[in-house]
């Protein structure tokens, strides 16, 4: 595998996201509803764009951002939902992604035959995510995001936005990394014995291993952690490219939620065990 085809397939974060940094504007369905929304990490509070079946997000920043990725989170996108990611630098055009699925179907491989229409989209029970990885860091002060829909919606909506560098540490993550899938319902016995349960969010949680971190990404980590704490939300994600049905899964908006620890496994390597919830 070549290192290009190597680099695809590893670990990916968006440590900090600059999109909470941007002046942000675009139409809202009402005053509670507006793209500012989008800068909250709230699953309640969302951007909603009703009356069309096109909306455009325009951030702007006073100094140049680094964008490798861009990201919108818990969305409403039918499997006909497509968008347009452009970035400008002093009112040039630097990046142009082109017209492309916010949220793709399943390959014909991942189908479950019988079941699965063709065109199904790979979220399982999840939320529908736009997820786009630039080819390369550009700097820019303006990224607007068109968003179309021939299905029409009612409206578009989405939780959450995400916009920022990419840090993909130098060696993968080491196998036995696991997903725990969390349903926060309660349940318990009716005076008749029935089993009772009051529907509460669902959830994943994800453990990782960095066993392998050289010098510089020890050095990352150790500025993510410092930064965020654990009070900041930050894309991760484990398969970028393996498949959007595997991406789906493990593609976290998440936060650290215990404290880190890393040790010199060798000379000038180290090793981390990271546990991520999702936000």
């Amino acid at each position: 595998m070549s290192d290009s085809a190597s680099r695809a397939h590893r670990l990916r974060f968006v440590p900090f996201n600059v999109a909470d940094e941007a002046l942000i504007s675009g139409p809202s369905a009402s005053a509670d509803t507006g793209p500012e929304n989008l800068q909250v990490a709230s699953r309640s509070d969302v951007w909603r764009a009703a009356g069309d079946s096109t909306a455009r997000l325009a951030l702007s920043w006073t100094k140049s951002r680094q964008i490798g990725c861009v990201a919108l989170l818990r969305g409403n996108f039918s499997a006909t939902a497509q968008w347009r990611i452009c970035a400008y630098f002093d009112d040039a055009l630097v990046f142009d992604s082109g017209i492309s699925a916010v949220a793709p179907p399943k390959k014909l491989g991942e189908l479950d035959w019988g079941f699965d229409p063709l065109g199904a989209r790979a979220f399982g029970g999840a939320p529908p995510f736009g997820l786009y990885w630039l080819p390369r860091s550009v700097a820019c002060d303006c990224l607007l995001i068109d968003l179309w829909d021939a299905a029409k919606p009612e409206f578009f909506e989405a939780a959450r936005l995400v916009a920022g560098e990419v840090w993909i540490p130098d060696y993968n993550l080491s196998r036995g990394f696991g997903l725990t899938f969390s349903d926060l319902s309660k349940q318990s016995r009716a005076a008749d014995g029935t089993l009772r349960t009051d529907a509460g969010a669902k959830l994943r949680k994800l453990s990782i291993q960095l066993g392998n971190l050289s010098e510089r990404d020890r050095s990352r980590l150790a500025e993510v952690i410092g930064r965020n704490g654990l009070v900041k939300d930050f894309l991760v994600s484990v398969s970028p490219q393996a498949g959007m049905r595997r991406a789906a899964d493990y593609t976290l908006l998440a936060k650290f939620i215990r404290d880190i620890a890393q040790t010199q496994a060798s000379h000038l390597r180290y090793a981390a065990s990271i546990d991520l919830e999702e936000v």
